[in-house]
């Protein structure tokens, strides 16, 4: 299985720096018609929201078909919780790409970027973000 999202931690601490520590949500929100929720590309919750999600029977109200993220977000009204909600749209994206539905540029202040599924999609975000400017040669990666 190959991770699909780099996150630049340091950028993620910082932001996480001066939000709630209870009842939090954390991520890039989307907002539809008839909902809103933090997408899939990564979120975050406080601890207290952690506990009772791996605690709670709400799953089984829900039919599979939704999206994991969007499922995830009737969880939290269902349970009353999330209500500290950080977006982070445009410092949490999709790789950039022409046609996309969150288009976004790199830029010096990403927290991450999703959808890096091959292999040059990854050397492209860490070549931007000069992450491996450094690393000497190894027999344990192949960079071409």
């Amino acid at each position: 299985m190959m991770i699909h999202t780099y996150i630049r931690l340091q950028h993620l601490v910082e932001s996480l720096q001066y939000a709630a520590r209870e009842d939090a949500y954390y991520g890039h929100k989307v907002k539809t018609s008839d909902q809103e929720f933090m997408t899939g590309t990564f979120y975050l919750v406080s601890w207290d929201v952690a506990e009772w999600i791996s605690t709670t029977d709400i799953d089984e109200k829900y039919h599979p078909i939704h999206l994991e993220d969007v499922v995830f977000s009737h969880w939290l009204h269902d349970g009353n919780l999330g209500k500290n909600q950080y977006d982070m749209k445009g410092k949490i994206y999709d790789i950039p790409r022409p046609g996309h539905h969150f288009p976004h540029e790199f830029w010096s202040g990403t927290i991450g970027v999703h959808k890096l599924k091959t292999r040059e999609k990854w050397i492209q975000t860490l070549d931007y973000f000069n992450v491996t400017k450094d690393l000497k040669p190894s027999k344990f990666y192949h960079y071409p």
